[in-house]
């Protein structure tokens, strides 16, 4: 197979969110300040990461996020010209959690340079770069774009050739073909000559509206249809134990025999996962894994380890931070196709 890509899965996979079965929501609330002044900081983004449930701060630094569903999330508070806060919370069903975040100024960095400037035809040619590979090759990648491009800069290594991408605002990205408008923070974004990227960015969901009931009816398709044979549908399915039920078929062995076509296919008894407590379920990656979806004209992604083992939430979510990579069309998704992790097939 040739030009196989590999792609660090840093995309906002971080929390762990596990939705209970009722309809019950929990809220989260609190007070953003600045670190040095202790002043409360006004418009400030405050959201539970890879989710839909988000808000801005009031002219007191308040913030309520009254519609979250109960499970472990990751709460990120930020502004521009803040560092990022990350803060681990719990949502429980009928209680409030009171969370404070207190942000730090990112401090002032002397001596930068190469900073392509967005009047170039450099910065153009960057631009379409980080289009590509940020946002991915999938069926909807034409129907999403990036609605303020003006805020990346870009920075090009004269040496290693490595092209870099850096925001201090956030990234607004309208997905057209699913429904939805992306808020991006991204911390960090690398491309190099090999075609190897590797991304760090936390996301918010906003759901579009329509008066259109076809439209949405439409989105609500298309959303099915990127969920199928995704991360999240094989690692769901591998959970509850429908793996081949639902259409999956696993082989295992070296990637550079998976590759080639080689490799053994195997029971979903041979992909054990165990449970690692607090609803959080562990699969053991002790080789590589070739994963066919077959409804759709047999789509393969390939797993890459990278530590011994993933953790997965129960609804089929990327726990930790950096255990795999991916290959083949995993790898091609990525923001044009992405979902919430509050997403459920039928929504």
């Amino acid at each position: 197979m040739k030009n196989v890509l590999l792609i660090a899965c840093l995309v906002s996979i971080l929390p762990v969110c596990f939705f209970a079965q009722e309809k019950t929501i929990g809220t989260v609330k609190g007070k953003v300040t600045d670190f040095e002044t202790k002043e409360a900081l006004t418009n400030a983004t405050v959201f539970l990461e890879n989710t839909t449930f988000g808000t801005v701060t009031d002219l007191k630094g308040s913030y309520e996020i009254a519609d979250a569903e109960p499970g472990t999330y990751t709460l990120i508070a930020s502004m521009v010209g803040y560092e990022i806060k990350k803060i681990p919370v719990q949502i429980t069903a009928g209680r409030v959690l009171e969370v404070n975040a207190v942000l730090r100024q990112k401090p002032v960095v002397l001596g930068q340079v190469n900073v392509i400037g967005k009047v170039s035809d450099d910065w153009q040619g960057y631009l379409e770069i980080f289009e590509r590979e940020f946002l991915g090759t999938s069926k909807y990648s034409g129907s999403t774009k990036i609605l303020n491009p003006e805020v990346i800069n870009f920075r090009k290594d004269k040496d290693t050739k490595q092209l870099t991408a850096f925001s201090d605002s956030t990234i607004v990205v309208e997905n057209r073909a699913m429904g939805y408008k992306l808020f991006i923070l991204l911390e960090y974004f690398s491309y190099d000559t090999n075609g190897e990227i590797d991304y760090l960015a936390h996301v918010r969901f906003l759901e579009l509206t329509s008066p259109d009931s076809d439209e949405k009816e439409d989105w609500k398709e298309k959303r099915l249809y990127c969920y199928l044979g995704s991360q999240k549908h094989f690692f769901r399915s591998l959970i509850s134990n429908r793996l081949y039920e639902e259409g999956f078929r696993v082989k295992m062995g070296p990637m550079y025999s998976l590759i080639k076509g080689g490799g053994n296919y195997v029971s979903e008894k041979d992909l054990r996962v165990e449970d690692y407590g607090d609803g959080v379920f562990m699969l053991p990656l002790e080789t590589g894994l070739k994963v066919e979806f077959l409804e759709r004209n047999l789509t393969v992604s390939y797993v890459i380890p990278v530590a011994p083992f993933i953790l997965l939430d129960k609804s089929g979510n990327r726990a930790d931070k950096n255990n795999m990579k991916v290959a083949g069309y995993w790898a091609e998704q990525r923001m044009s196709s992405a979902l919430p992790y509050n997403y459920s097939p039928g929504r």
